[in-house]
């Protein structure tokens, strides 16, 4: 099971999840499978994460009060409430750079958005910009990426689309040196300041030293930097500290932040905390070298799970309903009582009752 945890006005330290998110019940794939879970409370005035261990316990084992079918010991019907989607709060950005292989999967990008809470997103503006618009993203929650201001072209790929909310280059000086990267990041800023003023010009950096270059250019700096193994710019284990030196240099134009979906997983709620504490306005997830998501949901998953409990997503829990037969048929002597292992779940079906849970 997960544990929960109580917040003060700093993050906490946080052990890490050693399997994606539990459901409030346990789910099972073929009916006739035996199963054997908790199931919560029937009130929707009660929140699930929310139950007093004393209420836990006088509750325990029954199954949320429904009883079971008076004409028959055989069959008995339970609810629960499990995790249907997160949706945004008002005022906070949950982004996303998509691994690859999400971004030819139109259906992928939809639960991005629809299940998982992720409100803007990054995309290219070439071939998976298509795929993105089909997936129901507008222009105004998207940023047009890959441009590179050194090699160039960029205009050509910004034009050839209507105007997005914000264009991002990625470590301009890191990846092309001073004064070469510092020279063409003002041009470009010109460019999209003639040609795109209401779009927001974006790029990130390493270090306080490479980023002063380009402060001047550019409306908002991220920090591109993961430090979960350690480096000379940072003080171990993760890259805290340094979000607060970006935050002293730079003020509100550091008001978004890169969090590694390739190295920082076990650091999630300690960094999206310190980005809350913070006040910045967004936090994106940059995935492109996660190839954990070619094969599963795990990390997009356990982002938005400690998105939600530091106030940027909404939990939305659905009903369900639950029937079990007694695997005694002669006599049926299964405890009606008890959701034990005698019991199998033999159909489930969700109902049209859903509420909001706040952590």
């Amino acid at each position: 099971m997960i544990t929960f945890f109580n917040f003060c006005s700093e993050e906490k330290p946080t052990e890490q999840l050693t399997s994606k998110e539990k459901s409030v019940l346990q789910k099972t794939n073929e009916a006739g499978d035996k199963i054997s879970f908790s199931i919560t409370g029937d009130s929707t005035k009660t929140d699930s994460v929310k139950i007093k261990d004393k209420e836990k316990e006088k509750n325990k084992g029954k199954g949320g009060g429904i009883t079971p079918n008076a004409q028959s010991q055989c069959q008995i019907q339970r609810t629960g409430w499990q995790l249907d989607h997160y949706e945004n709060v008002p005022g906070r950005i949950v982004g996303i750079w998509p691994r690859w292989a999400r971004y030819e999967n139109v259906q992928r990008l939809i639960q991005l958005r629809d299940t998982l809470g992720f409100n803007y997103l990054l995309t290219m503006l070439g071939y998976p910009y298509d795929n993105v618009i089909s997936a129901g993203y507008n222009t105004s929650n998207l940023v047009g990426g890959g441009l590179d201001v050194v090699i160039g072209g960029y205009s050509e790929a910004v034009q050839s689309r209507p105007a997005l909310w914000g264009y991002y280059t990625d470590e301009p000086i890191t990846n092309h040196g001073f004064p070469v990267g510092m020279h063409m990041m003002e041009l470009a800023s010109n460019w999209f300041r003639t040609y795109y003023p209401n779009s927001k010009f974006m790029s990130g950096e390493t270090t306080i030293s490479t980023a002063d270059y380009i402060d001047h250019s550019v409306d908002v700096i991220f920090c591109t930097r993961y430090c979960i193994d350690g480096d000379y710019f940072c003080f171990y284990p993760d890259q805290r500290p340094l979000w607060t030196d970006f935050r002293n240099n730079f003020g509100n134009k550091f008001s978004m932040t890169w969090i590694g979906a390739h190295k920082d997983l076990s650091q999630y709620e300690d960094l999206i905390g310190h980005a809350t504490n913070l006040g910045l306005q967004a936090i994106w997830l940059y995935q492109e070298l996660d190839a954990t998501d070619d094969y599963s949901n795990n990390n997009v998953e356990t982002f938005s799970y400690y998105a939600w409990r530091w106030g940027w997503l909404r939990r939305v829990e659905r009903k369900w309903i639950y029937i079990f037969k007694c695997q005694n048929q002669d006599p049926c002597d299964c405890d009606p009582n008890y959701l034990t292992g005698e019991w199998i779940l033999v159909n489930k079906y969700p109902t049209w009752e859903t509420r909001i849970i706040d952590y």
